[in-house]
């Protein structure tokens, strides 16, 4: 079978799959490297994408790196190394400014005078996460949820070859360091090349996909431009910033500005991954995670589901990324969790999850996880804890994750519905707490619902997968049925008043927000 894998020309051969895989653009010019990254030969032995960031610049090819580097895997360094992130070595503080990177040749060192590396044109929405390759013209709204600008956008993502400080260091003095923040991983799956499994209420895809990692500078992008010598891109306006501040040895004037480009640092690697989404909409439940209520549920999911998938294939957390993603499926937004390999080019974990009897066995596994969670000690938890879905890889995460909100996530793909009742006890304290600290009275409705009732009208309280009904007045259609008949009695007591719907979610976090959206 190796032989005519390898000798074959049919599709599917080797000869085939090389065709295929030469058309995105790869990290390098090897034709070896882009295959491994592209899963056709193993990475093992070939290069990898670990970048170095330069505290000064160097001037002797031995001993190669050179003592001044301080390196990270790319996916890491795009963030560690961004403009204006702060390293600590030996005692100094090295903020970094750009990029640069420097190799021997012979007894020199010389300079890559395009440290920018590959450039890919994307297209990035930062309502539903869907990052996509722009093959063609730029769209105007995003294929997933329609968004359009300043939500959804396009530019060129860079995969830097090296990076660099601003060559002069400052004494660490003990007070914390600053870092850029990336985007969450985005995905972007082959989904004719997938394998599709329904299991209970929920639908599975697994197999190859591009994992995409941005940074983009918080959706103001980065504005690079060489130094007159080529040796080094810099960010334009910290270069001015660190040069007011007395920071830098030379002047923006040193800079091309004419030859700036602006755009994203990131990378795009291809890897195993697994989906997971309902498989057919449920009435009177929006799971779209377009607000940070649901978006929590989902990422509570994912990192439910990985904690007992590292148990299942005996391999540590960071072995496996979590993200989300949203696509149209038959005319509705299909929203997903996903599971992919961290190793470039796949270790085989979520194509080994996406076998039948592995995920079974994963879901049923996770749904016990689940339970435990609502025993002594985890039911007392007011959303989660590092002894059951938090951990130092999630640490961003930590604010929006709830292990109730990934059980209740769980039921549905597991055919369930969600159980409301188990939410009531923590919707009353929300409420009594929100009109404790600001205004009106709780007040627990027809159907088991709570509302927070005061002079300027009735609030009440929903799941934060309870479709919110924005817009429609009466918004019977849009509703479950608790809300529904809570709805009838509000309108009772708001006699005229506004009636809105807040998410317990958002009652707990923010009340503050909630407090300056109602009517």
């Amino acid at each position: 079978a190796l032989v005519a894998w390898a000798t074959g020309s049919s599709a599917g051969c080797l000869v085939d799959e090389i065709s295929q895989a030469v058309g995105p653009e790869g990290s390098g010019d090897d034709l070896s490297q882009h295959l491994a990254e592209r899963g056709v030969l193993p990475m093992f032995g070939f290069p990898t994408r670990v970048r170095d960031m330069f505290l000064w610049r160097p001037t002797r090819a031995y001993p190669w790196p050179p003592r001044g580097t301080v390196d990270r895997q790319l996916e890491l360094a795009i963030i560690d190394f961004a403009p204006g992130s702060e390293t600590v070595r030996d005692k100094q503080v090295h903020t970094a400014v750009g990029l640069a990177a420097f190799r021997p040749a012979g007894p020199r060192v010389v300079a890559d005078k395009a440290p920018l590396g590959r450039r890919r044109p994307v297209t990035l929405c930062r309502r539903c996460g869907a990052v996509r390759h722009r093959h063609q013209e730029t769209p105007d709204a995003c294929s997933s949820c329609a968004a359009v600008a300043p939500e959804f956008g396009s530019f060129e993502l860079a995969e830097p070859t090296g990076f660099r400080s601003a060559f002069r260091a400052e004494d660490f003095e003990g007070s914390f360091t600053r870092n850029a923040r990336a985007t969450t991983p985005r995905i972007a799956p082959d989904l004719d090349s997938m394998e599709v499994i329904d299991v209970g209420g929920a639908r599975a895809l697994s197999g190859a996909g591009d994992v995409f990692v941005v940074n983009d500078n918080g959706g103001r992008l980065y504005r690079f431009a060489p130094t007159e010598d080529w040796e080094s891109w810099v960010s334009v306006d910290l270069w001015r910033d660190l040069e007011l501040r007395g920071r830098l040895l030379r002047t923006v004037s040193d800079l091309r500005l004419d030859e700036a480009w602006e755009g994203a640092l990131g990378m795009v690697k291809r890897t195993d991954a697994l989906l997971l989404g309902r498989r057919e909409a449920v009435p009177g439940l929006d799971l779209r995670p377009y607000d940070p209520g649901r978006r929590g549920a989902w990422y509570s999911l994912g990192f439910l589901i990985r904690a007992e998938a590292a148990r299942l294939l005996d391999v540590g957390l960071a072995e496996l990324t979590v993200g989300s993603s949203v696509r149209h499926v038959d005319g509705r937004a299909h929203v997903e969790v996903f599971l992919a390999d961290a190793l470039e080019n796949g270790a085989g974990y979520c194509t080994r999850l996406g076998q039948r009897d592995q995920l079974e066995h994963l879901l049923e596994r996770a749904d016990g996880f689940a339970t435990e969670l609502g025993k002594p000690p985890h039911n007392g938890c007011d959303s989660s804890c590092p002894d059951c879905i938090r951990d130092f890889t999630n640490l961003i995460f930590h604010p929006l994750l709830d292990w109730r909100l990934g059980r209740d996530l769980l039921d549905l793909l597991l055919g369930r519905p969600i159980d409301t009742e188990r939410w009531v006890y923590e919707e009353g304290l929300h409420a009594a707490a929100f009109a404790g600290d600001f205004f009106g009275r709780p007040v627990r409705l027809e159907g088991g619902a709570w509302a927070v009732h005061g002079d300027d009208g009735v609030a009440i309280v929903r799941h934060p997968l309870e479709s919110p009904a924005e817009g429609t007045d009466p918004p019977a259609r849009g509703l479950s049925e608790r809300l529904r008949h809570a709805y009838v009695e509000a309108k009772d007591l708001a006699r005229g008043a506004p009636i809105q719907f807040v998410s317990s979610f958002d009652l707990q976090r923010r009340p503050g927000w909630v407090l300056a959206n109602l009517a």
